[in-house]
């Protein structure tokens, strides 16, 4: 179905690395800020080993920023199209790097699901979390645009950011009101060691 509940998927990672600097966010400490990407070939490759060879048909690409490369994901898209591999598989994206011909292309490759990172309805927590480039009216957007796809969406949140109150609470539920994702997904905010998120909590004393 749209939503993806039915379809078992195995993660494939395409590429790692993040140049972002989001205050809460471990990747580019585990992973490194810069992105490197498999070759086209030896990702499609790898998928249909495992198609032909244990009958996986659903898969996760489990990058920190599958869509960072546009001309990239159309290449992914257009191989796998090119192949008739005929799988579904979904990915993570930042609402600042898709539009509407690559999530076209993207679905026409199987694509059936897209995680996006909201996590507050805050502009200005938005702001100071260090996330650039997006904006509370981007996310509707994007997210319109996506369902009018044809593709369910999952929205990650999170809670407690610094300066969060009961204001800003009310906006990101808000927020998620008017998106209306397929799934949400709220999560408590984590401190992770090596973070400005750490650091700061560690100034604070927040951290017991």
């Amino acid at each position: 179905d749209v939503t993806g509940s039915t379809i078992d998927c195995v993660s494939v990672v395409t590429g790692a690395g993040c140049p972002y600097g989001c205050m809460y966010c471990p990747y580019p400490i585990g992973y490194g800020r810069k992105v490197i990407h498999k070759s086209i070939a030896l990702i499609i490759d790898e998928v249909e080993f495992l198609k032909s060879n244990f009958g996986i048909t659903g898969f996760l690409f489990e990058d920190e920023l599958f869509t960072h490369d546009v001309k990239r994901v159309e290449g992914i898209c257009d191989e796998m199209i090119r192949r008739q591999l005929n799988v579904r598989w979904y990915a993570q994206a930042r609402v600042n790097e898709v539009n509407a011909g690559l999530l076209a292309k993207m679905k026409s490759a199987g694509c059936f699901r897209i995680h996006y990172g909201v996590e507050t309805g805050s502009p200005e927590m938005l702001r100071k979390t260090g996330k650039p480039g997006l904006d509370t009216q981007m996310v509707r957007d994007v997210f319109r645009m996506t369902k009018e796809m044809g593709l369910a969406t999952t929205a990650h949140m999170m809670l407690g950011l610094p300066g969060e109150n009961r204001e800003t609470l009310a906006r990101s539920f808000e927020l998620l009101r008017q998106i209306n994702p397929d799934h949400a997904n709220l999560n408590l905010t984590t401190p992770y060691p090596g973070t400005r998120l750490f650091r700061l909590a560690d100034e604070k004393g927040w951290i017991s």
